[in-house]
């Protein structure tokens, strides 16, 4: 019975794979859509951001959603089945933090406001003022957002200690 529950570097490798793929795909994803929309935003190609508004929306559900969650349920998986891991260590507890707030966040508020976005831009035109503020506003956000992810990676590489 010890030896199915002892601990087994290679599944241990698995799971901390899935991990870092489900944090590839996500800090990736982040990544290229705040590029994306500075050079539109910045080539004042207000039809194509908003365009682009929409499909964030969508990339909310089927990228970023899910790959956040690979991460936090991978993530809890190897604090549970690692030994000396503990879900009291400080740098568990700002990644859960960060990455809690950022699924929070994205839920919340930027994949509904990309939906009502999209639907403003239609009724009025993606030069419309209004909308062009809420979209840089949205953008800023998920700027922030991105940096709360960036700064998760930097917590779970370099694991602060009290």
């Amino acid at each position: 019975m010890d030896s199915v529950l002892a601990f087994s570097s290679g599944v241990y490798n698995v799971i901390l794979l899935v991990h870092i793929l489900g944090a590839i795909v996500w800090v990736g994803s982040a990544i290229f859509i705040q590029i994306y929309v500075t050079r539109l935003d910045r080539a004042g190609e207000t039809t194509r951001l908003m365009a682009f508004a929409k499909d964030v929306e969508k990339l909310s559900t089927v990228i970023f959603l899910p790959s956040s969650l690979v991460v936090l349920v991978a993530g809890i998986a190897m604090v549970v089945y690692a030994p000396g891991v503990e879900a009291s260590d400080l740098w568990i507890i700002i990644g859960l933090a960060g990455i809690v707030s950022t699924i929070v966040i994205g839920a919340a508020f930027i994949g509904p406001e990309s939906g009502r976005l999209a639907r403003a831009a239609d009724e009025r035109g993606p030069d419309d003022p209004e909308v062009l503020r809420r979209t840089r506003r949205i953008f800023a956000i998920s700027r922030i957002d991105l940096s709360v992810i960036l700064l998760v990676v930097a917590d779970m590489v370099l694991k602060p200690a009290v």
